[in-house]
Protein backbone atom coordinates (compact mmCIF):
# COMPACT_ATOMS: atom_id res chain seq x y z
CA UNK A 1 0.00 0.00 0.00
CA UNK A 2 1.28 3.45 -0.88
CA UNK A 3 1.21 6.36 1.53
CA UNK A 4 1.37 9.97 0.44
CA UNK A 5 2.53 13.28 1.81
CA UNK A 6 2.12 16.73 0.32
CA UNK A 7 3.65 20.10 1.10
CA UNK A 8 3.06 23.58 -0.24
CA UNK A 9 5.73 26.18 -0.90
CA UNK A 10 3.47 28.92 0.50
CA UNK A 11 0.59 28.12 2.87
CA UNK A 12 -0.59 31.74 2.61
CA UNK A 13 -1.41 31.07 -1.07
CA UNK A 14 -2.52 27.41 -1.10
CA UNK A 15 -3.15 24.85 1.61
CA UNK A 16 -2.71 21.16 0.90
CA UNK A 17 -3.66 17.93 2.64
CA UNK A 18 -3.85 14.23 1.84
CA UNK A 19 -6.78 11.97 2.73
CA UNK A 20 -5.81 8.41 1.81
CA UNK A 21 -4.90 8.70 -1.88
CA UNK A 22 -6.85 11.95 -2.38
CA UNK A 23 -4.94 15.23 -2.65
CA UNK A 24 -6.87 18.29 -1.48
CA UNK A 25 -5.56 21.71 -2.54
CA UNK A 26 -7.36 24.86 -1.43
CA UNK A 27 -6.60 28.31 -2.79
CA UNK A 28 -6.23 30.83 0.03
CA UNK A 29 -5.13 34.06 -1.67
CA UNK A 30 -3.85 35.44 -4.96
CA UNK A 31 -0.39 34.23 -5.89
CA UNK A 32 1.62 31.22 -6.93
CA UNK A 33 2.59 28.13 -4.98
CA UNK A 34 4.32 24.84 -5.73
CA UNK A 35 2.76 21.65 -4.34
CA UNK A 36 5.12 18.71 -3.88
CA UNK A 37 3.60 15.24 -3.51
CA UNK A 38 5.65 12.24 -2.41
CA UNK A 39 4.49 8.60 -2.52
CA UNK A 40 6.10 6.01 -0.23
CA UNK A 41 5.84 2.24 -0.63
CA UNK A 42 6.38 -0.42 2.07
CA UNK A 43 9.87 -1.24 0.71
CA UNK A 44 11.02 2.33 1.39
CA UNK A 45 10.96 3.52 -2.22
CA UNK A 46 9.64 6.98 -3.01
CA UNK A 47 8.38 8.86 -6.04
CA UNK A 48 7.86 12.59 -6.14
CA UNK A 49 6.12 15.10 -8.39
CA UNK A 50 5.44 18.81 -8.27
CA UNK A 51 2.49 20.90 -9.38
CA UNK A 52 2.80 24.61 -10.04
CA UNK A 53 -0.38 26.53 -9.33
CA UNK A 54 -1.56 30.11 -9.65
CA UNK A 55 -4.68 31.56 -8.03
CA UNK A 56 -6.30 34.83 -9.04
CA UNK A 57 -9.44 36.35 -7.57
CA UNK A 58 -11.62 38.06 -10.13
Amino acid sequence: MLTYEAVTSDAAIASVSVNGSQLIVTGVADGQAVITVTAHDPAGNTAQTTVHGKRCFE
